[in-house]
């Protein structure tokens, strides 16, 4: 029966990755990250952040989340992000987050350590348009932040 239930597991999620897509609105300057995330996992991992009790602002779960775990600097110091709305399809949620002011395209960073803390073979892919063209960039378990230039 355990053999089973794992290969039952294994079958849900036979790659475990996120996407995100990192541009800067035109019209405000402001740097937009949007990520998929598989919505069961999204889930659990929500829950195990907050195993020690709900925060004090339920709608702040899955901001809470993200923010612990994707970065986003302009190579000094964390740039604070702020939501701008979450939506599932089927089986994926679209998280989007946003930061509150023009940010400085030439020294973006980001650190993506989303889902790792559940899965030791999570895997995590950026694009990013915050230059001229687009630029890809991957982060697995233990990378600290890239560029996003």
């Amino acid at each position: 029966m355990a053999a089973a239930v794992s290969a039952r597991d294994a079958m849900a999620h036979p790659i475990h990755s996120t996407l995100a897509e990192v541009t800067i609105v035109p019209r405000t300057g402001v740097a937009r990250i949007v990520v998929r995330v598989f919505a069961d996992d999204f889930a659990t991992a929500i829950a195990r952040a907050h195993a020690n009790g709900p925060p004090a602002d339920p709608g702040s779960e899955a901001l809470g989340y993200v923010r612990g775990a994707l970065v986003l600097s302009d190579g000094e110091r964390a740039l604070p992000l702020r939501f701008c709305g979450t939506r599932r399809l089927g089986e994926v949620r679209w998280v989007c987050m946003e930061t509150a002011s023009r940010v400085p395209t030439g020294r973006l960073r980001l650190r993506n350590a989303l889902m790792m803390d559940l899965f030791d073979d999570q895997v995590n892919v950026v694009r990013s348009f915050v230059a001229k063209g687009a630029r890809s960039v991957l982060f697995t378990r233990g990378d600290g932040s890239k560029p996003l230039t």
